[in-house]
């Protein structure tokens, strides 16, 4: 199944599923809120017997609960040993901050540039949320699609399938 962006068709890919062996990429990315608490449900709904998963992760090490709330640091470490000893084919994890990941320098590319152009910055006034609140998690998914794309270039090959994934949504509830 070659990789295409847009819509993909579920009949199609029910049907590799079912049928031919697969490489799929679980994705994560954003804050660990969750992690401890969700991933035994995770782990088990990427179960896929016939096919081979492996998981890469881009994790802030800060975490916070409410927009612009107070955001907390976690241990680097417990999350890459949490991480790597719940998940079978971890090909990579980074867990960075802000600044290191060069998500601050591009916050600071947004203003300079409404400024110099004279161009609001595409969100209202009034919106007091930081730059890095709003671009944090998508800044994070693309680091973590870097980790795939090098994992896929060292390895010569590319996945049929890369499904993103977030540690603070359980997709079913424990114990059903």
């Amino acid at each position: 199944m070659k990789r295409e962006s847009g819509k993909v068709n579920r009949g199609v890919l029910l049907e590799c599923l079912l049928y031919n062996s697969m490489r799929i990429a679980v994705l994560f990315f954003g804050q660990p809120r969750f992690l401890d608490i969700t991933k035994e449900l995770i782990k088990e709904e990427f179960d896929l017997p016939g096919h081979t998963v492996d998981y890469f992760a881009h994790f802030w090490n800060n975490v916070g609960y409410v927009p612009c709330g107070e955001e907390d640091p976690v241990d680097k470490s417990w999350v890459e040993d949490t991480f790597s000893d719940s998940f079978p084919n971890v090909k990579d994890i980074l867990v960075e901050n802000y600044i290191d990941s060069g998500l601050d320098e591009f916050c600071q590319y947004i203003n300079y540039f409404g400024s110099v152009h004279n161009r609001p910055i595409p969100f209202v006034s009034h919106d007091t949320l930081p730059l890095y609140y709003k671009f944090g998690q998508h800044w994070s998914m693309k680091k973590c699609f870097q980790l795939i794309k090098g994992y896929e270039q060292s390895h010569n090959f590319e996945y049929d399938i890369i499904i993103k994934a977030i540690d603070d949504i359980a997709l079913k509830v424990q114990g059903t």
